[in-house]
């Protein structure tokens, strides 16, 4: 036998692992040990130190185990806060342009909305979101067609007026 298996062996105190029993600290957990020699006792000699788990949180609260004893993954969400955009003046654009189609009977405030509408929309083209600055040019373009047709009947209206 060689001579490290002729040295007395005994456990710490503290963390139970296995040392010398002329060790004065314990390898495993640096405890100081007494440099006593162990006592024979006519008893079994004590068994390794166990580590008792402590269960922190309930059972319905830990995460499950996979085979092995590790707990799995769990996915992670990430949130991302995005900034909601918004185009001003091609909201602008849109509206006046609805309402140059609602009030296209009043001829002054008629071309006034047109216009805006027209100019707010081909503004708020060049800004994202474009949805509605899109919508409202073309509402506008529409308007203008409208509003050439009530010139149109009008004009022709005066024309057929003067002919009488």
């Amino acid at each position: 036998m060689n001579e490290s298996t002729n040295q007395q062996m005994r456990y710490c105190g503290n963390c139970g692992a296995q040392m010398r029993a002329d060790a004065p600290y314990c390898p495993n957990c640096g405890h100081p040990s007494a440099l006593q020699q162990p006592q024979q006792h006519t008893q079994q000699p004590t068994q390794p130190y166990q580590p008792q788990y402590v269960q922190k949180y309930p059972q319905q609260y830990q995460q499950p185990m996979c085979a092995a004893g590790f707990s799995q993954p769990q996915p992670q969400v990430v949130v991302v806060n995005q900034k909601s955009q918004s185009n001003g003046l091609g909201t602008t654009g849109f509206i006046c342009a609805l309402l140059a189609i609602l009030l296209s009977w009043i001829p002054g405030l008629d071309w006034i909305l047109w216009l805006l509408g027209l100019i707010f929309s081909l503004i708020g083209c060049f800004k994202a979101p474009r949805g509605l600055a899109i919508a409202g040019l073309v509402i506008s373009l529409l308007d203008l067609l409208l509003l050439v047709a009530i010139i149109g009947t009008l004009g022709a209206a005066v024309g057929a007026a003067s002919a009488f």
